[in-house]
C-alpha cells in the first residue's frame, strides 16, 4: 500500500510542478479512508484562501457538506466545472471501480465568474466572521491562472483516477488476504493533524479530540513515527510554507500566521533548522530556478 501511495504522491507532484495543477483527493471511499494518512497532504485543499478558511471550524463543517453535494452529482456525470461554497472553481473527476463510487478529484484554482465567487465569499465572511479583506486578496493570488484546456486537462488526470482504482483493488485484496488492517489510531491521529495543522494546535487539544491521555499520544506517536506530534505537525507546516514561498504577495510573517505559526521568530528558526537556510534564502533560491 505505501509503495502505490508514495507513486500517486509522486504523480500528483509530477502534475503540480509540471503544469501548474492544485489536486485534492476528496470524499474517499469508506475503504481506502483508513489508509488516507498515506496519501497526506493531498486529501485537502492547500489554496492560499481555503488555508485560512480552515482556521474556522464552521466553515470545515460547510465544505464537509457540500462535498456530499458533489458526491451526489458525481451519481450522474464524470466530470464536470463548478464552483464551491467559498467562490473557488474547481474541475470535478468522478474515482469509480466498476459501479462503485470511491471519490473524486478536484483539481482547484480558477475563477471564471468573479462576480459569483466574491458573492459567496461575502455570504462566509458574514456568518461566519472570516475577514472579507484578507479572504478575497487570497482568494485573487489562489485564482491568478488561466483556465486549462479540459480535454488536456482530462488526460493529465485519467492516470490519477486510475491509480486511485487500483489502491482500492489493493485495499479490497488485502482484506481478503486477512492481512492485519491499519493501525486505526495512527490513521484518525494523522488524518486529524492534516485537517488542523494550520490551525494553533496543542497537545491538550489534540488529546481531548482523540479522547486519549496527552501522555500515551505522545508516547504512542513517536514509536510510530519516530518523532513528536508537534515535530510531524511543523514539518506539514513547512513544507506548505515551502509553497506559499514561491508567491512574493506574501511576507514571511504572513506566511508563518497562515501556516499556523504565532512567532514569525519560531517559525524562521524552525524552517532553517529542517531545510537549512532561513525562509527568505529559500525564496530566492525558488527565483533563481
Amino acid at each position: 500500500m505505501q509503495k502505490l501511495a508514495d507513486e500517486m504522491i509522486f504523480y500528483i507532484r509530477f502534475l503540480e510542478k509540471e503544469y501548474g495543477l492544485e489536486i485534492s483527493l476528496c470524499d474517499l471511499h469508506e475503504r481506502i479512508f483508513p489508509y488516507s494518512n498515506l496519501l497526506t497532504p493531498y486529501h485537502t485543499h492547500r489554496n492560499h484562501s481555503c488555508v485560512l478558511l480552515k482556521k474556522y471550524a464552521n466553515v470545515q463543517k460547510e465544505c464537509i457538506h457540500w462535498q456530499k453535494l458533489v458526491r451526489k452529482k458525481c451519481l450522474h456525470a464524470d466530470h464536470f466545472y463548478g464552483v464551491c461554497h467559498a467562490g473557488m472553481g474547481e474541475y470535478i473527476f468522478r474515482i469509480m471501480h466498476r459501479e462503485t463510487y470511491l471519490g473524486f478529484i478536484s483539481v482547484s484554482g480558477y475563477c471564471q465568474e468573479p462576480h459569483k465567487a466574491h458573492g459567496r465569499m461575502r455570504r462566509i465572511c458574514n456568518r461566519h466572521g472570516v475577514p472579507y479583506a484578507s479572504l478575497s486578496f487570497l482568494f485573487e493570488t489562489s485564482t491568478n491562472r488561466p483556465l486549462p484546456e479540459f480535454e488536456r486537462l482530462r488526460a493529465l488526470v485519467l492516470p490519477l483516477q486510475k491509480m486511485c482504482e487500483l489502491f482500492y483493488i489493493a485495499v479490497l485484496s488485502e482484506e481478503e488476504g486477512k492481512i492485519s488492517p491499519p493501525d486505526a489510531l495512527l490513521n484518525a491521529l494523522q488524518v486529524y493533524l492534516a485537517d488542523n495543522f494550520t490551525n494553533p494546535l496543542t497537545l491538550d487539544e489534540i488529546s481531548r479530540r482523540l479522547h486519549y491521555s496527552k501522555s500515551y499520544l505522545c508516547h504512542y506517536f513517536y514509536a510510530k513515527k519516530g518523532m513528536g506530534i508537534m515535530q510531524y505537525v511543523n514539518g506539514m507546516r513547512i513544507e506548505l510554507a515551502k509553497k506559499l514561498l514561491c508567491d512574493d504577495s506574501f511576507s514571511v510573517a504572513e506566511i508563518a500566521f497562515q501556516v499556523g505559526f504565532n512567532d514569525a521568530n519560531y517559525f524562521t528558526n524552525c524552517f532553517r533548522k529542517r531545510e537549512g537556510v532561513s525562509p527568505t534564502q529559500y525564496r530566492k533560491s525558488q527565483h533563481l530556478l
